[in-house]
């Protein structure tokens, strides 16, 4: 199923001629440009082509796409038109693409819809095989997930169970606005979200009905929110016209309008995700209202509550390299937009300038602490919050092992800039093969210029942060059939790996303190 490769031709602001392909993974993954340039687009896709994906979900009705096609609805649009690109002259067909890793001939490659402004959202479907790409041209049997394909003049039975899988995730992922406040006047919902009075009696339902499920849920975020917001207690109710919510914290009475609406969106957003667990999380612009240094945080709560992770649009480059593996930049071209991976600096400085780590002083942070790569930053940052330790510690990435290497000296004592005290360490993976090996060249090298600095270094006896996992939360994470790894053996080597951008953070999250603090990675967090 992943990586699942999509493609846009003449979908609103994407042209054919230049058209958007992104990839959909587990983790993060970020679209970074200014207003207007495409962004939300991209995001929004997933929810207007929602009546597409419900109907390729059901292998019933694939030998009727194929050969009539099917008129579906675009949700959140007045008039279907405004999901093509342009005026007429320029577009006539709107086309999408699905690519699929091809594990065999027998497989789908590729999925294509078809859309003609003329008949504006009347759809038809073609499949495509294996690595060739092969058409297929009818379907005279449907028999479960399998379908009897003609290609030519020759017939194979195909699995399109990928597609089934595929398409029912992306029906059930989650869209969210910028515009989030529990708040505002009325009800209804923007988008998938609930606001307004919708929103505050279904937290009402969910927190006071009779559900015992609900009930523990809901107590869950109240106690993600205390602990990002530095609460030792904190309870949420409706209030008794049901037009509000009453929050106490710290047994201090208040009522939501009298916060922050950083908070709100916390509590908003949290909760109905939480209720949800949608497979992928859509949010648009994931940083508003909230400090720099909430907004790692927030992302990696919601990220809790789904089950691959999260895809987010922002104005903010440093919060999208901070937290994201795989970061689109989207710009305007013309009339047009385009959509490129982005080319991260390798300026650790000008990072740190990105993550506005000036303001983070300003809330009492004192310590830069530099790890690998984004997934050692949500690994390390759940991490930190079991030690009490992420209001005061803030993480940059350092690029992964390709930047780990003797030749940085000069980027490295940029950073002195941003900690006049020089409260700046440093957290890599030893990469040993065996115990008390020595440090691959690149690695001894770089630290080496970290110590000449001054700076708190720290390598880890075991060969990465994989290693450290027990098995009881990678277990919990990943199921049964996943076992601990041995100290010095590669993530690579085990019978059944894991995706480490996709669930480390995770496992990181299912620890308890005190199996961290049994080990020289948490004990050299806790120091700090």
């Amino acid at each position: 199923m992943f990586p699942l490769t999509i493609t846009l031709k003449n979908y609103r602001c994407f042209k054919a001629s230049s058209p958007a392909q992104i990839q959909i993974r587990p983790g993060f993954t970020a679209f970074v440009g200014a207003n207007n340039a495409g962004k939300s687009t991209l995001l929004r896709f997933f929810y207007e082509l929602r009546g597409a994906f419900g109907q390729l979900a059901s292998p019933g009705n694939f030998l009727g796409l194929l050969t009539h096609g099917h008129s579906i609805g675009f949700p959140g649009t007045e008039d279907p038109i405004e999901v093509y690109f342009g005026r007429e002259e320029d577009s006539q067909e709107l086309i999408i693409e699905f690519d699929f890793p091809a594990i065999s001939d027998s497989y789908i490659s590729r999925l294509r819809l078809m859309f003609q402004r003329a008949t504006t959202n009347a759809m038809r479907v073609s499949l495509y095989l294996g690595q060739q790409h092969t058409q297929i041209t009818g379907i005279t049997r449907v028999n479960g997930n399998i379908i009897l394909a003609s290609t030519g003049d020759s017939g194979q039975e195909v699995d399109i169970q990928p597609i089934i899988e595929t398409m029912i995730l992306l029906e059930r992922s989650i869209y969210i606005a910028s515009f989030r406040n529990a708040i505002h006047e009325g009800g209804g919902t923007l988008y998938d979200l609930p606001i307004g009075t919708t929103f505050i009696s279904q937290w009402d339902q969910w927190k006071a009905g009779t559900t015992k499920g609900s009930k523990l849920r809901m107590q869950e975020v109240s106690d993600d929110i205390a602990r990002i917001f530095g609460f030792t207690q904190l309870d949420i109710n409706a209030s008794q016209d049901g037009k509000t919510l009453e929050v106490v914290a710290d047994r201090n009475p208040q009522r939501l309008r009298e916060l922050g609406a950083g908070l709100h969106q916390f509590i908003v957003v949290l909760a109905f995700i939480a209720m949800r667990t949608p497979p992928f999380l859509l949010i648009d612009e994931p940083e508003l209202n909230l400090h720099p240094s909430l907004q790692v945080r927030f992302l990696t709560t919601l990220a809790k509550y789904t089950k691959y992770g999260v895809i987010f649009a922002t104005h903010s480059i440093g919060l999208a390299r901070t937290t994201a593996e795989y970061i689109y930049s989207v710009r305007k071209s013309g009339v047009a937009s385009v959509v490129k991976p982005y080319k991260a600096t390798e300026g650790f400085a000008e990072f740190l300038g990105e993550m506005s780590f000036s303001t983070y002083r300003d809330v009492g942070y004192d310590t830069v602490l530099c790890v690998e790569g984004p997934s050692e930053i949500t690994a390390v940052q759940e991490f930190l919050r079991k030690l009490r330790k992420d209001h005061r510690i803030a993480l940059l990435q350092l690029g992964g092992s390709s930047m780990i290497c003797g030749n940085r000296q000069q980027e490295l004592a940029e950073l002195k800039r941003f900690s006049s005290d020089n409260k700046i360490a440093v957290l890599i993976d030893s990469e040993r093969d065996q115990a008390s090996g020595p440090l691959p060249p690149d690695r001894q090298e770089f630290v080496n210029v970290c110590k000449a600095l001054g700076f708190t270094v720290a390598t880890t006896d075991w060969r990465a942060t994989e290693n450290y996992f027990p098995e009881r939360a990678i277990q919990e994470i990943l199921g049964t059939k996943y076992r601990a790894l041995q100290p010095y053996e590669p993530l690579k080597n085990a019978q059944f790996g894991w995706n480490k951008t996709a669930h480390n953070w995770r496992i990181a999250q299912a620890m308890t303190k005190d199996e961290l603090l049994m080990t020289d990675f948490g004990q050299f967090l806790d120091s700090l």
